[in-house]
């Protein structure tokens, strides 16, 4: 369906139209009238996205935004399965009540009643796919990956409200229900940095819904409105870890097989690893350690380094380089093709083969199990996610392979700069951040900065 406009024919009223909604389907076709009858103009810049969504429709009263929510919604309902021509109009009243709160405003004067924070959060969304909202300050679209976070919380808050029987408001989201929420997520033993995600998102919102005048509710402002990141132990996998793994045979069940047999686990656990030792998983179980590798020797999100595939590859100055535009920032990088990934990439005809990001996070952590890397991590339990254990393949995830890669090359001698040419950290500080040393390597490192000036 879609919605289209039809100029008035009195006089007078020539620059005014209605707006209709189309519907062609196996039940119906027919259109029917929404009861807004706006200036072609405005109706022109709405089809053409050249507004912004706080901007105010003079010829309804009504706000851009709100308009485009109401026509989202009865979008939504038309196209629905259950959909029944006979009950269009009643659809429409009920969504621009639900909206707007059943109340036309003239010009200058604002719709009352409340709204609810979702459904500004689901027209935000909108906005942000459409490209009618983009990032601050610039004209691109925002990336998936953001439109993924935005559709995490919108989840997260539904869950919310269905667990705790409360609807939030816009007016709502005040320190009182930041509280609550931070409350809920941490009852449900979700990790401090995942709530300060959570919560970044949130404030974002309230804060669009606040400039486009929703609500005069400012407690985003608050500087306790996102809880603070915590500094969490990861591990890394050093160069000789890296290529223990490479050399693991994963090449058949049999050699799994041999392999947890001769670990020092319990019966349990071997017995749970060997029912998994079906033909699909042990291949998968390869795919896993191959692209996980790729990922150690390219420094990208899971997102980037699993995709990667020859038709990335270019030369520069008789050096191969891997130029990739990263799907969170898209920033694009060049990196310098390591014969590993070249050998990676032969193996599998010049495209790495699909695997799932879940799947990814549970097997990497296998393949650490078969190379026995049982050993505690040694990491403070205050800051380890109980949820993973203290063993060191157990801390293993997809997301250890970018981590690997920046730590070695700082501890190589890597310049900072260099190493986040290829990682496409925003700035030097994020990525000192992201480094994972511990003491004693810090103290090696700054050592060599400190030549001629401390005699040893």
């Amino acid at each position: 369906m879609d919605f289209i406009f039809i100029k008035s024919s009195k006089a007078g009223k020539e620059d005014y139209g209605s707006i209709y909604a189309r519907v062609r389907t196996g039940k119906a076709n027919m259109k029917v009238v929404t009861g807004f009858t706006i200036k072609q103009l405005e109706w022109e810049k709405y089809r053409s996205l050249q507004y912004t969504s706080s901007a105010l429709m003079s010829s309804i009263g009504i706000k851009y935004g709100q308009f485009a929510q109401v026509l989202a919604r009865i979008k939504a309902a038309f196209e629905a399965d259950g959909f029944n021509p006979k009950e269009a109009k009643n659809i429409i009243e009920s969504v621009k009540h639900d909206v707007l709160n059943g109340m036309m405003q003239i010009v200058e004067v604002k719709p009352k009643g409340r709204m609810l924070f979702e459904d500004f959060l689901t027209s935000y969304i909108e906005d942000m796919e459409t490209g009618r909202r983009t990032k601050k300050g610039r004209t691109v679209k925002v990336s998936p990956a953001y439109i993924k976070g935005l559709r995490i919380i919108q989840k997260q808050i539904l869950n919310y409200q269905k667990e705790t029987h409360r609807k939030l408001g816009l007016d709502d989201m005040t320190m009182e229900t930041r509280n609550s929420l931070v409350g809920y997520w941490k009852e449900r033993g979700l990790m401090p940095n995942a709530i300060n995600s959570y919560m970044t998102d949130v404030r974002t919102v309230a804060k669009a819904a606040y400039e486009d005048k929703l609500t005069k509710c400012d407690d985003f402002r608050h500087s306790d409105f996102v809880p603070k990141k915590e500094e969490v132990d990861n591990i890394y996998l050093t160069p000789e870890q890296i290529q223990e793994m490479l050399d693991l045979d994963l090449s058949t069940k049999e050699a799994v097989k041999k392999r947890l047999e001769s670990l020092d686990i319990s019966e349990d656990e071997k017995l749970a690893q060997l029912s998994k030792c079906r033909i699909t998983h042990i291949r998968t179980l390869e795919h896993v350690r191959d692209i996980f590798i790729v990922g150690c020797l390219t420094g990208q999100r899971v997102s980037d380094y699993s995709r990667i595939c020859e038709d990335m590859i270019t030369e520069i100055g008789g050096t191969e380089f891997i130029l990739i535009t990263q799907q969170k920032t898209e920033k694009k990088v060049y990196i310098p093709v390591d014969r590993r990934v070249r050998a990676m990439l032969a193996k599998y005809d010049g495209k790495l083969p699909p695997v799932h990001p879940n799947e990814m996070n549970k097997l990497v952590k296998t393949i650490g199990l078969l190379l026995g890397w049982t050993h505690d991590c040694g990491f403070d339990e205050k800051r380890l996610n109980p949820k993973r254990g203290r063993r060191f393949c157990d801390m293993l995830l997809s997301h250890t392979a970018r981590r690997s890669f920046a730590t070695n090359a700082y501890k190589a001698g890597v310049p900072l700069p260099s190493i986040q040419a290829i990682t496409g950290h925003s700035s030097e500080a994020q990525l000192r951040r992201y480094l994972k040393l511990d003491a004693e390597e810090k103290a090696v490192i700054a050592l060599k900065d400190f030549k001629g000036i401390i005699e040893i």
